[in-house]
């Protein structure tokens, strides 16, 4: 397996939108993956997002379901505009580090089926605890990989994106953002695609979970060397938030890790 194309999703809420320039620079210069943003609603100039590096595509609002919930899904959706290409969901404020996770431990990984490749993210060492029939068991919303068409296999959209938008929202799973009023129905996406996949492998469907067990530089701040970066230690950075804030930092990382060998 190898990934093409790398999709984000995100509205008009800068806390995340002003990731893209830099990690879309990371993953097409030192991956070769094309990054592929899905903007719900319309892209102004002030917000100073560049195709320099990748691909964006607008996406119209439901006027009926939060947009919140049109950033988290759309990435899923968009895949399927994809049917030949292995597109990995990444997480607009994660930052790829390792070439051994995104691409080495590819190789051998068959893009015949829908794959995780961080399955054990809430359950460390165990890859397949998701499939368990139980609530609290979930693989997280980022780092899908497959070909678009098995997206749509497992995850059986409707035609359009506003009627899809509409059944995500009615499926109301998730809980309540611990900080943003109103945002009801925070981690639907991985809630609902966990039950999509189950559901997919109880009829015969085959969904990999290879494990690649790997550190991530987690925020507000952690200390790291060159080393550290060039030696395979962490396969990702969770930046810290919002990129206006830390953009010292968060340059210099990217600086970093364009230079890394790993």
């Amino acid at each position: 397996m190898r990934i093409d194309n790398v999709i984000f999703g995100v509205n008009a809420d800068p806390m995340y939108y002003q990731f893209w320039n830099t990690v879309s620079k990371i993953f097409k210069v030192k991956f070769g993956i094309h990054p592929v943003l899905c903007f719900c609603g319309n892209v102004k100039p002030e917000y100073n997002l560049g195709e320099d590096y990748g691909t964006i595509i607008e996406f119209p609002i439901a006027e009926d379901v939060p947009e919140y919930l049109h950033a988290t899904w759309v990435r899923f959706y968009c895949a399927k505009m994809f049917p030949d290409a292995v597109c990995l969901l990444g997480d607009i404020d994660m930052l790829p580090i390792s070439r051994n996770f995104y691409i080495d431990n590819l190789v051998d990984v068959s893009d015949d089926h829908f794959t995780h490749i961080l399955a054990d993210a809430y359950c460390p060492g165990d890859f397949d605890r998701w499939r368990q029939h139980v609530k609290d068991y979930t693989v997280p919303a980022h780092h899908h990989v497959a070909k678009g068409s098995l997206y749509q296999d497992v995850f059986r959209f409707e035609d359009t994106w506003i009627k899809e938008i509409r059944k995500f929202a009615n499926t109301k799973l998730g809980v309540p953002h611990p900080e943003r009023p109103g945002w009801t129905y925070w981690c639907a996406d991985e809630v609902y695609p966990t039950i999509m996949m189950r559901a997919y492998c109880d009829n015969g469907g085959i969904i990999q979970t290879p494990g690649y067990t790997q550190k991530m530089l987690s925020r507000p701040y952690h200390h790291y060397t060159q080393e550290d970066l060039s030696s395979d230690r962490y396969f990702a950075c969770h930046s810290p938030r919002p990129y206006a804030m830390h953009m010292e930092w968060i340059d210099k990382l990217t600086i970093d890790i364009l230079r890394s060998g790993s």
